[in-house]
Parts: structure tokens; sequence; C-alpha cells
């Protein structure tokens, strides 16, 4: 089955929009003293397509993110950083609604906003039919629970099915993927530490 390639969906209340984001990464660019050239070698990606998401003129993959954070330093949740108090203790549905993203069918709700500091991470991913994510690897630990649908998990080269009421945890190191091989949609409670989308 293709993987679908749908356009990034973004509400216009938060910082999450293709003009904030690549504002973002180029303004954490130049802080660091990196330049188009050296930010793209390390994340895998073009030059040009840098420039146009750092001008707003495209949305990277949740996975072209994650590499372009990963050379930048931080994270995609630090990125994209937006809405909610961050001192609360209570956030309500259309909180974190109004800080997911959506890129290439996975939608990404945060439980409570990002803060630096913060050791944890926790969102809902909402995965479409054939969405998922190539292998990544990166310090830490993860902890996820199915609440519907089911996906095909990957840790370290062996494939799980995963399905609806089944939790799953395992170190970051190991490289690991997932994606909803089914027909239906699926949607995960995902918590890592430290943050990393």
């Amino acid at each position: 089955m293709p993987r679908p390639r749908k356009a990034a969906r973004i509400t216009e209340t938060d910082d999450t929009s293709p003009i904030q984001v690549g504002a973002k990464l180029k303004h954490t660019r130049l802080l660091l003293g990196m330049t188009l050239k050296q930010v793209a070698e390390a994340s895998q990606c073009s030059e040009s397509l840098l420039s146009k998401i750092e001008n707003g003129h495209a949305y990277p993959s949740l996975q072209t993110l994650y590499r372009i954070a990963v050379s930048l330093g931080t994270n995609v949740a630090a990125l994209l950083a937006s809405g909610g108090d961050p001192s609360a203790i209570v956030f309500y549905p259309e909180e974190r609604l109004a800080t997911g993203i959506d890129v290439d069918g996975i939608r990404l709700e945060r439980l409570f906003p990002y803060k630096d500091g913060n050791l944890l991470e926790s969102t809902i991913h909402m995965v479409a039919p054939g969405a998922g994510i190539e292998p990544i690897s990166h310090q830490g630990e993860e902890l996820g629970y199915v609440l519907e649908g089911e996906i095909a998990l990957t840790v370290d080269g062996k494939t799980y099915q995963v399905p609806a009421g089944a939790s799953f945890h395992f170190r970051s190191e190991q490289a690991h993927s997932f994606r909803n091989t089914t027909q239906h949609p699926a949607k995960i409670l995902w918590v890592s530490t430290p943050p990393t989308f």
C-alpha cells in the first residue's frame, strides 16, 4: 500500500504554521552560527528544500523535521512549542487540539504544552491508514498504549503487531519506527523522555 502524502493541516491560531516553523528553524540555525549547507547535510535534505522550509514555502515531513531539529541540537517539541499555560495543572481537549500538528497522515496532539526543562513528553498520535515514520533512534525511553486501531511497531529490527488495549515500552536508543498497516485509523497515547516530538 503506498504511503499517503498529505499536506500539513495546521490551525490558524498556533505557532506551527509553515511560516512560524520556518522562522524558528532559521532563528535557531543563525543563533548556532550554522550555514544552510551544514544543516542540510546534517539533516540529509537539500539546501533548496531547507531554504523553502525556512522561508515558509514548504512544510517538512515529520521525519525531516525531526532530522533538522536533531542537527540543530534541539527537538521537535521545542520547535513547535505553542499555546497553553505551561504552569497550568489541567489541560482541556480544545487546548490539546490547538497545539497539534498534522503531517503525512500523522496528527500529534500534545497532552500538555512543551516547556524547557520538561522531562516527559506526552502526545496522542492519530495515525491514518498507511501512515508511519521511518526508523529513528535517540536517547531516552518510550511508553505507548494503543487506544484505537492497530499499528506495526518495529524496535531493533523486530516488528510487533500492537492492537487496541496493548501497550509497549522500549529504550529509544534502539532504532524504532511504526506504521498503520490497516485500513482503519489508529490512536495511541505516547509518552517519552526526554521530549522528542
